[in-house]
This record gives C-alpha cells, structure tokens and sequence, in this order.
C-alpha cells in the first residue's frame, strides 16, 4: 500500500505553523490521512531547578505542558476545521530523548513528519538520523525553508539490480506521483546508481510509461548515487524529494553507506523517505 492512512507530526511547542505541520497538512488532505499532533516542551533550566527546588520545577514544568497544550488543542481545532481528522498530545521531552522515542514506537504511524535541523544541533540531527535508520514508519523531514515551486523527484533504483525491487520502485514513484497531483507539481523521475545495461533501460522506460511520465521527465543518473541525486537537485530545486530508505543493520550500513540520511540531510527541500 504506497499511500498513508495514519500521520504524526513531531513539534517543539514553538513549532505550530512549521514548515513540518504544513507539510502534514497537505499529505493528510492528499490521502485522507487522520493527524496526530505529538508536541513535546522542554526547560533547561526547569530541570537545572528540579534538582534544588523541585516543588518549583514541579509547577515550572505543568506551567509550559499546559500552554503547549493550550497551543495543540487550537491547532488540533483549525485542522479539523479543514477537514481533517486530528488528536493530539503533550509530552514532556528535550526532543531527542529516550522518552520521545519509544512514543514514536508505540503510535506506529504510517509517517512520521518533522522539521529538518539544517542549523546542526546536535540532538535533532541525532533524532533526525535516528528515525531515518531505525523508524520503521516512513518518514519526511520538513526543510526549514521549503519551495512552493519545483517538482515532486522520485528517485528510484538507488544502486539496486533493475529490475530487481521493481514493485517497490513503483509503489515509490505512484506515492511520489498521488503527492505531485495533489500539489499541482510535476513529477519527475530520477534513477540513480543503477548498473548500465538494457534491462535497467527499459524496465525504467516502462515504468515511466505506465505512470504516464513524459520522456523529458525520466532522467537517468550516472554514479555514485548519493552525489548523482544531490547534483540534480541542486540544478534542478524540487518542492519535493522521494527516496527509499530500507531498514539495514549496522553491518549492511557500514557497507552500503548511509544513502537516504545523506539525501535527507543535504538535498536542500524537504525529503520523503520511503520503507520497502
């Protein structure tokens, strides 16, 4: 099933109106997807106080939970005013805690959506990372300074066999293609790291084909395919990038690469990065 049915959103509580939420928004109306809102608020210096005062920390801490949620029952309220189903909750969490984590495991959304840290802070670069290599939910990161031009790229292939994985290239490319519709956007379909011959050819025109993509729109990359990606998104800025990203383990990442968390991290637009 290539389309969602289930999507959370993880937000600071000074993060309502992100590039993240917006993003979820759109995805939820493009797919009839119900919305969680999972708002987590967090003091320095709250738990600095918890140490010597923690009666004072105690009504610190309720202090900013309350208008955290005061700020996600609003958001909640517009959002189904839209039509969109929604609930929400507050968490107490630095963001990128254990906390926080097992949460996330236990909504087991079909998508999980938040801003990308571009500024390098270590603890959502961490959590960034950490969805990306061990979520087994999909996952978009929100580029804090998104383009409301450009194309939806699927990237398909990523350094496989063609046409090995091919139900997966389609299901990618058909998801990355429901949101270019939704959007208005063209898509555009980019195969990247696949080795040279005949099959992978046309397994990749056909596939064009069946999804009715122009010829002008079916770019085939040359190697490496990380570097072969981000070139063609730096010439070619996409509201959108979609990847696959399956799970490996330490070992297989290790040998592998980390493809899809370099693609997230640099592309340079919001990345959507799609389990197998």
């Amino acid at each position: 099933m290539p389309y969602f049915e289930r999507v959370a959103v993880l937000l600071a509580a000074d993060e309502i109106g992100s590039p993240a939420l917006q993003r979820a928004r759109q995805l939820c109306v493009a797919f009839g997807a119900r919305l969680h809102l999972l708002v987590f608020a967090h003091s320095r210096m709250v738990e600095a106080a918890s140490l010597l005062l923690p009666g004072l920390a105690r009504q610190g801490r309720q202090g900013f939970l309350e208008r955290a949620a005061h700020v996600a029952q609003q958001e909640s309220q517009a959002l189904r005013g839209c039509g969109i189903e929604t609930d929400w909750e507050v968490l107490w969490s630095s963001g990128h805690d254990a906390r926080l984590r097992r949460r996330l495991q236990a909504l087991s959304p079909d998508l999980l959506v938040k801003n990308l840290d571009a500024g390098g802070a270590s603890g959502w670069r961490s959590i960034d990372r950490l969805l990306l290599n061990h979520s087994a939910a999909a996952v978009l990161l929100a580029h804090p300074e998104p383009s409301a031009a450009g194309a939806v790229a699927a990237a398909i292939d990523m350094d496989r066999l063609w046409p090995c994985e091919v139900d997966f290239g389609e299901r990618l490319a058909a998801t990355a293609g429901r949101i270019a519709a939704a959007e208005g956007a063209d898509l555009e379909l980019l195969q990247a790291g696949s080795r040279d011959g005949a099959a992978a050819e046309d397994g990749f025109e056909q596939l064009g084909c069946r999804l009715s993509v122009p010829a002008t729109r079916r770019h085939r990359l040359g190697r490496p395919t990380v570097p072969a990606i981000l070139d063609y998104l730096a010439a070619h800025p996409a509201r959108l990038a979609v990847i696959g990203a399956p799970l490996r383990t330490l070992g297989q990442r290790l040998l592998h690469g980390r493809h899809a968390e370099r693609i997230a991290l640099l592309a340079g637009c919001d990345v959507l990065a799609l389990r197998p």
